[in-house]
């Protein structure tokens, strides 16, 4: 478990407080100042020694928080002084980017930042790495599954299938190509109309999926279908609600909302039609 210092301007505090409750959920334990400075305390002080004691700290960049001036221009200069005595082969500072931004000191620039945009997903996954030590340096990208994923993204969905097919045999253990390949076979259909065989192998897909990535979107895709199949088709007595099929939090990127929408279709389905209106 690691203890996160969270950095962030004022007008980012809505995108901090996400990535406070992902990193919790996430097993770790994050330090932000809103939550985490008692009614009573100075909370420059309080800060400090949150900063010191951290095992990480996250500095969210954007155009706001690197042009004012103020506490979090004063963060940072602190976490770039406790950063000289962190040792060279260990991760402590991260800057991680809300949008296209430059980043504000020198020594920022030597450092691998990560994106949260335009996929917060992808970028909180590279922080959840980063916080296990199985940060991937640089240019390590799998080319065969961004491949595959430019090929779902284009409609191509029979050929996005069939290469996520064979990276899910390749790497079982990865759970973005096993959502992939479901989006993929899925293109378009009704879940409620799949047959019990193809339903149990998708929830399969899916639930291996969540073990080793429990990523927002993979969870609201598994509850999006069980609800579709099993609570509109009757199959379950009682039928399991909305709040026991999405259980943790499912905020999910624009993008992502974007490719669930394109890949299932499910009208009457409480959590699609949350889909369409950006609800979720």
């Amino acid at each position: 478990m690691a203890r996160v210092f969270i950095s962030y301007a004022r007008e980012d505090q809505q995108m901090a407080l996400r990535l406070y409750h992902d990193l919790h959920q996430g097993g770790h334990e994050p330090w932000i100042d809103k939550y985490n400075i008692r009614p009573g305390e100075i909370w420059r002080p309080a800060a400090q020694r949150a900063l010191h004691e951290a095992s990480h700290a996250v500095f969210l960049l954007s155009r706001c928080s690197v042009s004012k001036r103020g506490m979090f221009q004063a963060e940072l200069k602190e976490a770039l002084e406790v950063l000289r005595e962190v040792p060279e082969d260990r991760i402590f500072l991260i800057p991680a980017r809300l949008e296209d931004c430059g980043l504000p000191v020198f020594a920022l620039r030597e450092i691998n930042h990560i994106d949260l945009f335009p996929d917060y997903d992808v970028g909180l996954h590279e922080i959840l790495a980063a916080l296990s030590g199985d940060m991937p340096s640089k240019g390590t990208a799998d080319p065969e599954l961004e491949e595959a994923i430019r090929f779902f993204r284009q409609g191509y969905f029979e050929e996005a299938a069939r290469r996520f097919s064979v990276l899910v045999k390749r790497k079982p253990q990865q759970g973005k190509p096993r959502y992939y390949l479901v989006l993929s076979f899925l293109a378009g259909k009704r879940p409620r109309l799949l047959s019990a065989e193809t339903m149990g192998k998708l929830e399969e897909h899916l639930c291996m999926a969540l073990a080793s990535e429990p990523s927002p979107q993979i969870r609201l895709l598994l509850a999006l279908l069980k609800y579709d199949y099993y609570v509109l088709n009757g199959l379950r007595e009682p039928p399991p609600t909305i709040e026991d099929l999405t259980s943790g939090d499912v905020r999910i990127s624009p993008e992502s909302t974007a490719e669930l929408r394109a890949a299932v279709s499910a009208p009457g389905n409480p959590l699609w039609e949350a889909l369409v209106r950006d609800a979720i």
